[in-house]
């Protein structure tokens, strides 16, 4: 039998091309989604495209029910599991969409002049440059003050504490089971319906991170942190890319998520063969001649087009507080889905997959579970504790967060 992976939350967006990706590589995929017809017809899609071996199961990872089914029917229909990607999550917040996408955000997020002038000359524009740029932004993103007068963490604390802890308990899976490897990863800042379709990556470029760790080989990494999907792509060069087997290698490599530098000695063919593996939907493939330099297009781009919320004008801020409210109940209902969901699933699964020669979960979190969102010392201090981290103090944590939730005391508490 072949490699088995399951996908919750499989039905759209990046959970949808998790499992077009993993059929792409020949494994059987078990898509799962909350609403029956919503997965039945995901599913009747992927087999529409070629894709034969994905099956739908109901599965609603808030509901024990539905999970010991789920798992019982795993158990039946393969007698094992391989790989568990627990993409199936919710968001915290109700937001004005209208009113959000209409006010004045700039264009151009990059509100330093100097950095924007760099950027923008593209002429003297190299690998150095751009690490510098990048450098001084990020002192200033770890700036807590900076971060709270942009005023985004007060409204999206319950989504925070969610990946937060999700993160924790990736790591103490990883030290609990030592035979499997288990990873978190954020796919970035992904175009679906959770962002309005404004996001600045594709689905199919949110997926490729979940998706090369799903496929790593023995002895790939196990209880990492957060990987951004859309920075970690690796960058192949081919010489001799333009035809042949070296038009072959370019088009296996760009398919597996590797950003390929096709090189040429006839800068016209090479041009002809970049131009025809991106007309089959390679967009990550660049030909040498264009400018004969390797850009990290993914940070480049975070500062070109923006790299999600946080990059908004302060004076833009108090109008954001004003479009999007965290009620209590949604903030509870998130933390639920998004880690006790996760964590109930990936339980009633963990004997089928220490049945597996590799098993594999892979957490699909995001950049609001890093802990410098959080401003509560002793909570980022019991996250980071790794030897002693277990379950029960994330439960601690977590009844805590939503003890101060429910007496508005998130603020006095740090946890904003």
């Amino acid at each position: 039998m072949g490699r088995i992976a399951v996908v919750t939350g499989g039905n759209k967006g990046v959970g949808l091309e998790i499992c077009r990706q993993l059929a792409d590589h020949k494994l059987t995929v078990v898509l799962t989604a909350r609403d029956q017809q919503r997965g039945a017809d995901a599913v009747a899609k992927l087999h529409s495209s070629g894709l034969t071996d994905v099956v739908f199961h109901q599965l609603d990872v808030t509901d024990p029910a539905s999970i010991a089914s789920f798992a019982s029917f795993i158990d039946a229909q393969f007698g094992k599991l391989d790989i568990l990607v627990n993409n199936a999550g919710i968001s915290s917040t109700i937001v004005d969409e209208q009113s959000f996408w209409s006010i004045d955000l700039p264009s151009e997020n990059v509100q330093d002049e100097n950095a924007r002038k760099i950027l923008s000359d593209v002429d003297g524009l190299t690998e150095e440059v751009v690490d510098e740029v990048v450098k001084e932004y990020l002192k200033e993103v770890k700036d807590e003050e900076l971060l709270k007068k942009k005023g985004w963490s007060s409204n999206v604390s319950g989504y925070i504490v969610s990946k937060a802890a999700l993160n924790a308990y990736t790591r103490i899976l990883a030290k609990k089971y030592p035979s499997l490897c288990a990873n978190a990863v954020s796919p970035g800042f992904v175009a679906t319906d959770m962002t309005f379709f404004k996001g600045t990556s594709t689905a199919e470029e949110g997926a490729r991170g979940p998706v090369r760790l799903a496929l790593m080989p023995e002895g790939g990494p196990t209880g990492d942190k957060t990987h951004d999907a859309s920075s970690e792509h690796r960058v192949a060069v081919v010489t001799g890319g333009n035809k042949g087997i070296g038009l072959e290698i370019c088009r296996q490599l760009a398919s597996n998520g590797i950003t390929v530098v096709l090189a040429a000695r006839d800068e016209g063919r090479g041009l002809e063969a970049t131009t025809k593996l991106k007309d089959t939907g390679l967009t990550n493939v660049n030909n040498a001649a264009e400018n004969g330099i390797i850009v990290k297009y993914d940070e480049f781009r975070a500062f070109k087009d923006g790299a999600g919320y946080e990059h908004v004008y302060d004076e833009n801020a108090h109008l954001l507080a004003s479009m999007i409210d965290e009620p209590y109940h949604l903030g509870e209902e998130c933390i639920k889905t998004n880690y006790y969901g996760t964590k109930e699933v990936t339980e009633a699964l963990l004997p089928l997959l220490q049945l597996s020669n590799s098993p594999r979960i892979i957490n699909v979190s995001s950049n609001y579970g890093e802990l410098h969102w959080i401003r509560n010392e002793m909570v980022k201090a019991e996250f980071l504790d790794i030897d002693n981290l277990t379950e029960e103090r994330i439960d601690a944590i977590i009844q805590r967060f939503l003890r101060d939730f429910k007496d508005n005391k998130l603020a006095d508490n740090g946890w904003l």
